[in-house]
């Protein structure tokens, strides 16, 4: 052996001693652990045994997923347990987290009704405990002009489920009239309690706007009897609701923005221009059917019937009021090609009209509703696979609503009569030979603008509503008008 692998061998030797040497004093040290254990005496066993009790969803969870396997088409289902998670008002917000369904929030953002697949309530098959929901809405019924299918869900509290189905397909043992869907409701039930079972809940909800709390109660008591084979329930909700809002919307129907009534400067100038380009209707080229073609002095629309597209392009082309006059000639009569031509000359000058804002008013709103759900059912087992039942469901809503409107007022043109504090009667005056020109009553608060009106309403009463008048009235004070440069009525006195 040379002298280099004898040095590599002594190494290996020595590394491999140490090994030993280490597994030999640690097997010892195990030994003796163990032999002391054998020795020491035995602990006395613990007394006191705490229980620990591990409540969970799972249950839940798999009740629904069981329900969508056994359906015969597309559900979706939630129940009891997962209704308590959320701080749910009613049935319709409980299942406003399914897929497909769409909640309709009211006026103080709490759920009316629902819509399933893009199919408003009115078409969507409603059904508590196999019973069909008839039309309970206050705001779709027949007396409101609605269709008188609409379901109001604020009349089920979300206490009184114990499943609900979303069905968005159809089979043909489903009643009728579910043609985006149907809404299976089922209601808890004696027989579904082991145990005597009875829950009380209070809450109480403050709004931020009024800073007033309003109670809620809900009572459940279950009980069963006769071996389990009678189920008697009794579900009880009881709740007061208090909604305020205050609202700032534009006075003239919610509808924000700026109008073209009139032209108040008298600029030679156009507010703005028809741009025919935008016309793009299938109708575009069909002829008016009470109007006749341009007269032979309309330059290059001479000839040509008066279509929204000529009538556009000839409105586009009139570079001063005169042109509009030119272009549409007032006929004299109180007939449809009258008031036809009225229409083609205000589309035409109405190019000139400044824009006047619509002034702002304010909304207090305040509903104070009184609910009241009570749900008796009685159910008997009469075999494993036979159970009847009755019951009697009962739900009151009172509402008590109240607006208050503060405005500044809006601006009318053309209003025939008024009632003021100051003056009551007519604010106009027409005269009876053609052309008719209008004249503003002085003290009526009206006051006479350039432009074309149409209709008028003779001293003795006979409205003439499609007659060409010369002149319009408005309730604005000419004196105290102020347009900026962009024809924007900036300050106005009504």
């Amino acid at each position: 052996m040379t002298k280099r692998n004898a040095s590599v061998f002594n190494r290996y030797l020595q590394r491999g001693t140490a090994l030993a040497l280490v597994t030999l004093f640690g097997g010892v040290g195990l030994t003796q652990q163990a032999a002391a254990q054998d020795n020491a005496p035995a602990e006395p066993a613990v007394s006191d045994v705490t229980e620990v009790v591990i409540v969970g969803t799972r249950a839940s969870q798999r009740s629904s997923i069981d329900r969508k396997k056994r359906a015969k088409t597309a559900t979706d289902s939630i129940v009891a347990e997962d209704v308590g998670k959320f701080p749910d008002r009613n049935i319709g917000e409980a299942i406003s987290r399914i897929a497909g369904v769409a909640l309709n929030r009211g006026d103080f953002n709490e759920g009316v009704d629902v819509t399933v697949r893009g199919n408003s309530s009115d078409v969507t098959n409603v059904e508590i405990d196999g019973l069909g929901v008839l039309e309970n809405s206050t705001t779709g019924g027949l007396w409101a002009g609605g269709s008188g299918r609409s379901k109001d869900f604020r009349e089920f509290p979300a206490e009184m489920i114990k499943s609900v189905d979303v069905v968005k397909g159809s089979t043909a043992a489903m009643t009728e009239g579910g043609l985006g869907g149907s809404i299976v409701i089922k209601t808890r039930t004696g027989l579904d309690f082991k145990k005597p079972y009875y829950s009380f809940q209070a809450a109480e909800t403050q709004s931020s706007v009024n800073e007033r709390w309003t109670p809620s109660f809900n009572f459940i008591g279950a009980n069963q009897f006769m071996g389990g084979r009678l189920g008697l329930l009794m579900n009880l909700s009881m709740s007061t609701v208090q909604n305020d809002a205050h609202v700032t919307e534009g006075a003239t129907s919610a509808n924000a923005g700026h109008f073209r009534l009139i032209d108040f400067d008298g600029s030679a100038e156009k507010t703005y221009s028809l741009d025919p380009n935008l016309f793009r209707d299938g109708t575009i080229n069909t002829a008016f059917a009470n109007s006749s073609p341009f007269a032979a002095g309309s330059q290059a629309f001479s000839g040509q019937a008066k279509t929204p597209l000529t009538v556009a392009q000839a409105s586009q082309a009139a570079q001063t009021k005169a042109d509009c006059y030119a272009y549409f000639p007032a006929l004299d009569g109180n007939n449809a090609a009258a008031a036809q031509r009225v229409q083609e000359l205000q589309t035409c000058l109405n190019q000139w009209n400044d824009y006047t804002p619509s002034l702002q008013r304010y909304l207090v709103k305040r509903d104070v509703e009184h609910r009241k759900a009570l749900d008796l059912r009685a159910d008997y087992r009469l075999t494993d696979n036979l159970t009847v039942f009755g019951k009697i469901a009962y739900s009151e809503r009172d509402v008590d609503n109240h607006q208050l409107t503060y405005t500044r007022g809006t601006v009318n043109i053309n209003t025939l009569n008024v009632a003021t504090p100051n003056y009551t009667g007519r604010t106009y005056t027409d005269t009876t030979a053609f052309p008719i020109q209008r004249t503003a009553i002085p003290g009526s608060g009206y006051y006479l603008y350039n432009g074309v009106s149409q209709g008028s309403v003779l001293a003795n009463g006979n409205n003439e509503a499609s007659r060409y008048v010369n002149g319009i009235v408005a309730n604005i004070n000419p004196a105290s008008v102020t347009v900026d440069d962009s024809h924007h009525l900036t300050k106005f006195t009504i």
